[in-house]
């Protein structure tokens, strides 16, 4: 038995062939190295890779002995045997030669298991694997080499099991381009396949059906290897990846244009197309942290999610809207790029990515998946909605700091007002007909980004989503203030000059009057927007406080009130805290003094709040005083999101000593010190 010498013959081992670059065989010898001569192929193939006696068979065997004689001794019996005209198998059963080479290649495996592996992965890798290769450069051109293991193991089974000419005539049918992602070559190649011998290709019908149900499991296999790919690369990515939230997803190279549902439908399988901004849910996209690195991304209007129809891991497949049902199909990396820019990698491959048909940004332009090429079309601008809406009011451009009532687009008299101008925690919001009391007095403050607070000035609590909810029909009470998005508003002008005041929680929540009742007493929630007047408001510029009589109620003791110990009328009687009466001498009448300034009048005594001596010190006494217009009896009245504050026309503060709560705690003048020991809560009275 002489070696071709047309062929070429690697003379040693090749370890460490992964197994998705041979995953092939498992359709060929169930990956058996031993297997030997068997009714599978007629009794004429062996081995891992089913080297047949009338092609290969008898020149790997002369390489093996060649390589180590003494290890493959048993191999020797066969040179100068024809095995290529050899018959080794009869009727009777295999014959003397085919039991034989039988039981020589059992042998041979035997002796080293490991080296006779190799031994065929060698032989195999250079006759098929880089003859797969040359047909893909002169075909389809690129390197094979540079695909994933499953492909280019599917490429050499395919150049293994049907050679040169055959291979290259499935890379033709299938239309296989280097331009394509492995997923939509895998998938393109087994289909090339499955269709030809479906639609009567091959010369015999025997085989047909068998090799229609081989590629139709080849490319099932080839793509879960893909998914796997995909997998590690959402992995690997968690770290850089977009921020849940919600978003206008924008073409990159033109961001007036976003990713929009046609007709802005509700059903399945609504197309997804590109279209001009227009702000409606149909446009609005939220993004949700999934596993492993993945995300969904919902559809707002509709609620159905992003998904490639069909789950379909090829280029060109159409991305629609669907019920969310967790498949790959609806898996997404959302990965940020350097400019800033996201590309959307689908779960089904991970070279697979959101695309704009034909890179065109016009209306209509519709959206699939195609392979990945960096190119603008896959390049998507996302502007977090929440955040762009109150980038809009970033420095009180839209509305400022200050002091508001809060009027309901569904009546200009009914107002956004605190249930019973309560002071506690979860008091209810609710609207009610305008009485300007400090219950329905509210304080604006901006943050950098433009987010707005609303702090009510009789509590000093905030107005807030019960629970931190995102979801529809949440309540809004007051509480402390935190900071957190349940506290936060965007705020949107609209086309009558009404705002619309959007939770910085997400989920296209606004705050809403509940079933757009303009009665008093109308709960106030948030509410999926719908641009109704019950998501209207209007803000009306209100002081601080209307002159009248309030009791004012330390924020850290509620249930007292500033009081004239012992409801005296006299000259220097001293100011403390008490637990409230309701007597003339916890109640105060607020005036203006002009220029924001106010005075502050004992209703018992007719004597004025008043700092001992003029001293502008920090823990100057705080007494009351006939009036007599000196600057220790001027006071401002200063609005934060934590409450009121009380400021003396001397630069001190009016502060309850050591913050504390019993009854008789001395009330003084303090440097201001942002505690809660200096915030007051004016109840009128």
């Amino acid at each position: 038995m002489a070696p071709s010498s047309s062929r070429s013959r690697r003379s040693s081992p090749l370890y460490g062939l992964s197994d998705e670059l041979r995953y092939f065989t498992r359709f060929e010898s169930g990956q058996n190295y031993d297997e030997g001569l068997s009714s599978g192929d007629g009794y004429h193939a062996m081995g891992y890779y089913q080297f047949d006696n009338r092609y290969g068979l008898g020149e790997f065997l002369d390489g093996c002995y060649q390589y180590n004689p003494s290890t493959y001794s048993m191999f020797a019996q066969f040179e100068g045997v024809d095995l290529e005209s050899a018959t080794l198998h009869d009727a009777s059963g295999l014959t003397d030669l085919g039991s034989r080479l039988d039981a020589a290649w059992h042998a041979a495996y035997a002796a080293s298991p490991s080296e006779f592996s190799a031994l065929q992965d060698a032989y195999a890798y250079d006759t098929y694997y880089t003859a797969a290769r040359s047909g893909f450069s002169s075909v389809v051109g690129g390197s094979l080499d540079d695909r994933g293991d499953y492909v280019r193991g599917l490429c050499w089974g395919l150049c293994n099991l049907y050679g040169q000419t055959g291979w290259k005539r499935f890379l033709s049918l299938g239309s296989i381009s280097s331009a394509m992602d492995d997923q939509t070559l895998a998938y393109a190649l087994c289909q090339a396949v499955i269709d030809y011998y479906s639609t009567g290709g091959g010369s015999s019908s025997v085989w047909r059906s068998g090799y229609v149900s081989r590629y139709q499991q080849e490319r099932s296999l080839c793509l879960s290897y893909g998914y796997a790919d995909a997998d590690g690369y959402a992995a690997s990515s968690a770290g850089g990846v977009l921020a849940a939230g919600t978003y206008e997803i924008e073409a990159s190279s033109n961001t007036a244009q976003v990713l929009d549902v046609v007709g802005g439908s509700n059903a399945s399988g609504a197309n997804v197309q590109l279209y001009a901004s227009n702000g409606t849910g149909a446009q609005a996209w939220v993004v949700t942290v999934a596993s492993g690195g993945y995300c969904t991304i919902a559809n707002r209007g509709s609620g159905k999610v992003l998904d490639v129809a069909g789950g379909i891991a090829r280029w060109g497949t159409n991305v629609q809207q669907w019920d969310q049902n967790g498949s790959r199909a609806q898996l997404w990396v959302a990965r940020t790029n350097g400019d800033g820019s996201v590309t959307f990698h689908s779960a089904l491959g991970q070279g697979l990515v959101l695309d704009l048909s034909g890179a065109s940004t016009a209306n209509g332009t519709n959206v699939q998946v195609w392979s990945e090429n960096d190119s603008p079309a896959q390049r998507f601008a996302c502007a977090d909605e929440l955040t762009r809406r109150a980038a809009g009011n970033k420095g009180g451009a839209v509305l400022g700091s200050g002091c508001y009532t809060v009027s309901t687009g569904l009546s200009s008299s009914k107002v956004l007002d605190v249930s019973g101008a309560g002071l506690l925690d979860m008091a209810n919001v609710q609207v009610y007909s305008r009485n300007d009391t400090v219950a329905q007095t509210w304080y604006v403050s901006v943050d950098a980004k433009g987010f707005v607070t609303l702090t009510d000035v009789g509590s000093g609590k905030v107005l807030d989503v019960a629970g931190g909810s995102p979801l529809s029909g949440t309540n809004a009470w007051q509480y402390a203030g935190n900071g957190s998005a349940a506290q936060r508003w965007a705020v949107e002008r609209n086309a009558d000059g009404t705002l619309t005041l959007w939770s910085a929680l997400g989920n296209g929540q606004v705050l809403d009057v509940a079933g757009g009742s303009s009665a008093d007493g109308a709960n106030v929630w948030t509410y999926a927007s719908n641009g109704s007047a019950a998501q209207r408001w209007a803000f009306s510029p209100h002081d601080v406080l209307s002159g009248g009589t309030y009791e004012f109620a330390p924020s850290a003791a509620r249930a007292s009130r500033l009081d004239v110990a012992g409801g005296s009328g006299t000259d220097g009687a001293n100011v403390q805290i008490w637990s409230r009466n309701g007597t003339a001498a916890q109640r105060w009448s607020v005036s203006s003094a002009g220029s924001g300034a106010y005075s502050i009048r004992n209703v018992g005594s007719g004597k004025c709040l008043d700092v001992a001596g003029a001293s502008s010190q920090a823990g100057t006494n705080v007494w009351q005083f006939a009036p007599n217009g000196s600057r220790a009896q001027v006071w401002q009245l200063v609005m934060g999101t934590d409450g009121l504050r009380v400021q003396s026309a001397l630069g001190t503060t009016l502060d309850v000593s050591g913050g504390a709560s019993e009854d008789g705690t001395n009330v003084q003048a303090w440097t201001a010190n942002g505690t809660e020991a200096q915030v007051w809560c004016p109840v009128a009275a």
